[in-house]
């Protein structure tokens, strides 16, 4: 792989509006802390869980698709590969989080994480932070930051059960527990999809279907569950974790060469374990936060492709897995400065691993072979200043240092401010900051294409736009105008 650099501003402006029920009131994704949405100067927007449920109870990406600024890649039906982008920027260079830890998949090319994994049935709200956050989140988070929020439990006990069923096969069902009783707080979810699904190669394109009659179904199932539990020690220690599987498999085709309908399968698997414990200190002016993670992937791909005619001798067969795991453990302060406002700083340390096999089954077997055997480790600083100026204006400051061990070291910064007008329900935000994206495994290892020479990604961005609120709050509507700046992208280059 070849590292080309590459200036791109992009300026656009972004619009939209969210309605049908109340949205929260707080977000935790914007600032690190739980808050108000009109004290934040960065643009976010919030999906919520019944709006996930209103537009497909099956797929989380139907519902994504009303996000201004969020663009969706999906090749082919449910259950198919998706990515997301961020304001122009790439699928490997927005960062994803479920639960605020981080699974971008160290395997992937790009280190995207792909959102077929994800069980919608599982999902709370999604809290979509956009433009450059690396000052926050460090590495990927330069086009912005999706964090997917699971179930939590809180109140009287409260069952909710959902099924579904539609054409093709389709059907589906969810169940969730949640409910807090003295000081124990628990949510526990599964859901289920699947179906017998089209050919994800000329469904319903005429000239396509007429050229090969017996296009072959490509169905998918998902399985997913969740189980968060938290405790209140009392004293101002709070103490909660949560586990989370889910496994997806799909058919997919080829789409290419003589034959494109191809019987390919792929298996997806995501399991996540993480602890996080709070202790309250000087009467609640000072909270120690610590959270510890761990989060496997594992993709498998069995592709079929055929030359002639498919004959054995004519026919290419090949499995390649991806294996992949984060640890990471973080310590985060909040301390309460009175009229000074907040600080918010931390540390915290990640070690990613990749590994990769290939195995050849046609024309001729080999046996399983490793491609990718690396790892990764990341250490960062981070801090953040947020200082209200009267009763309306919120101004904040951070930055960020991450040094990607024996690859390289970046400092990013992030400044916004926010005016709300309470009387009339709007609210006025801007920010600026840039970002920075370390090359991934694959990037710097993979045979052939990796090049361990390879330096960050990097970009600046700015925006500027006004939120206002309708009918007490139901609806809002936003209109945003940004501008984002890329260099020193890493892409694939053929010699000719």
């Amino acid at each position: 792989m070849t590292a080309a650099c590459l200036s791109l501003t992009c300026f656009s402006a972004e619009a939209g509006a969210q309605s049908a029920q109340q949205l929260p009131d707080l977000v935790v994704t914007a600032d690190r802390t739980s808050e108000p949405i009109s004290r934040t100067g960065s643009s976010i927007s919030v999906v919520s869980g019944q709006t996930i449920a209103t537009h497909n109870g099956g797929s989380l990406v139907d519902a994504l698709r009303s996000v201004p600024g969020l663009d969706i890649s999906e090749s082919g039906g449910p259950g198919s590969t998706t990515y997301i982008r961020l304001r122009g920027a790439d699928s490997g260079q927005t960062l994803v989080m479920i639960d605020g830890i981080r699974v971008n998949d160290p395997t992937a090319a790009s280190g995207d994480f792909d959102l077929s994994m994800i069980a919608p049935g599982m999902i709370d709200h999604v809290e979509v932070l956009k433009g450059p956050q690396s000052a926050l989140y460090g590495s990927d988070a330069i086009g912005g930051v999706v964090n997917i929020i699971t179930k939590k439990g809180s109140g009287p006990a409260q069952v909710n059960l959902r099924g579904e069923g539609g054409s093709y096969g389709t059907g589906g069902g969810s169940g969730a527990l949640t409910g807090s009783n003295g000081p124990w707080s628990y949510a526990l979810s599964g859901t289920g999809q699947r179906s017998d699904g089209f050919s994800r190669y000329g469904y319903r394109i005429p000239e396509i279907e007429a050229k090969y009659p017996n296009l072959e179904r490509d169905g998918y199932d998902r399985l997913g569950g969740t189980a968060r539990i938290g405790y209140d020690a009392g004293e101002g220690v709070r103490l909660e974790g949560g586990v989370l599987a889910a496994k997806t498999n799909s058919a997919y085709d080829a789409a290419s060469g003589s034959f494109p309908d191809t019987p390919a399968t792929a298996t997806r698997l995501l399991q996540q374990v993480w602890g996080r414990a709070a202790v309250d200190s000087f009467g609640g002016i000072l909270t120690h936060t610590v959270s510890v993670s761990e989060t496997h992937i594992d993709r498998s791909f069995d592709a079929t492709t055929y030359k002639t005619n498919m004959l054995p001798k004519n026919t290419t067969r090949t499995v390649t897995d991806y294996l992949a795991d984060s640890m990471a453990a973080e310590y985060q302060g909040n301390l309460k400065l009175g009229p000074a406002g907040t600080l918010v700083f931390g540390a915290k340390a990640q070690h990613e691993t990749a590994d990769t096999y290939l195995t050849k089954l046609l024309p001729t077997a080999v046996a399983r072979t490793g491609q990718i055997a690396a790892s990764q480790d990341t250490n960062a600083l981070f801090a953040l200043w947020q200082v209200p100026i009267g009763e309306r204006l919120t101004v904040s400051m951070g930055g960020r240092i991450d040094d990607v061990v024996d690859v390289a070291r970046f400092e990013t910064w992030r400044t916004t401010a926010a005016y709300a007008i309470q009387e009339t329900g709007t609210r006025l935000h801007a920010s600026a900051g840039t970002g920075a994206k370390a090359p991934t495994l694959y990037q710097l290892y993979a045979p052939i294409y990796g090049s361990t020479g390879l330096s960050p990604e990097t970009s600046f961005g700015y925006d500027a736009g006004v939120d206002q609120a309708l009918f007490d709050g139901r609806v809002t509507l936003s209109a945003t105008w940004f501008g984002n700046k890329f260099d020193n992208l890493i892409d694939f280059a053929t010699d000719a």
